[in-house]
């Protein structure tokens, strides 16, 4: 199971991922719809979103077939996760700052320490939590590189970072 994103709560702690470049591209004007030129896993793909009529938002699994980033259909995912919830309204890509300088930041403080990994999971890290928004996202990323506590793992070439920053709501127009 992965850890919930740094940006949803105010002491977490980040592991950085396996693999190879962070090269990203995007791939329309939207940033929420970046992802990498290549893949070697899902993770270096970024999420679907199935968005249910009620609101709640779920992420899709992501699939790298080939190395690149698959186009799969979640019709049939969305519509068994947004069934308690009135069915789906849309499916989209996961909001992120995945191309902001804060996350460039966070990616590189991480790789910086040496630990054996230099790849950090962009989608994951720097994605934009429930309820939250790229501004909150990025406030987040920059007060964990200014504030936290960074180490690299002792059980993986991982890093960890532990850090009280808040999660900048108030940042939201909700």
């Amino acid at each position: 199971m992965r850890l919930l994103p740094c940006l949803a709560s105010l002491s977490f702690v980040a592991a950085a991922a396996c693999g190879s470049s962070n090269e990203l591209i995007a791939t329309s004007t939207d940033p929420t719809a970046t992802s990498l030129a290549s893949c070697n896993s899902a993770q270096d793909c970024n999420p679907d979103q199935c968005v249910c009529t009620d609101g709640e938002a779920i992420s899709a699994p992501t699939v790298c077939i080939q190395n690149s980033c698959g186009a799969s259909s979640h019709d049939s995912f969305c519509a068994n996760v947004c069934a308690d919830h009135g069915g789906v309204s849309a499916i989209r890509p996961a909001p992120n700052v995945a191309t902001s300088v804060e996350c460039d930041a966070w990616c590189n403080e991480g790789a910086g320490l040496g630990c054996g990994s230099t790849r950090c999971d962009r989608f994951f890290f720097c994605g934009v939590g429930k309820r939250s928004c790229a501004a909150a996202a990025k406030a987040s990323l920059k007060c964990a590189v200014e504030k936290g506590t960074w180490a690299c793992s002792a059980h993986s070439d991982s890093w960890s970072v532990t850090s009280s920053c808040p999660t900048f709501e108030e940042l939201c127009a909700h």
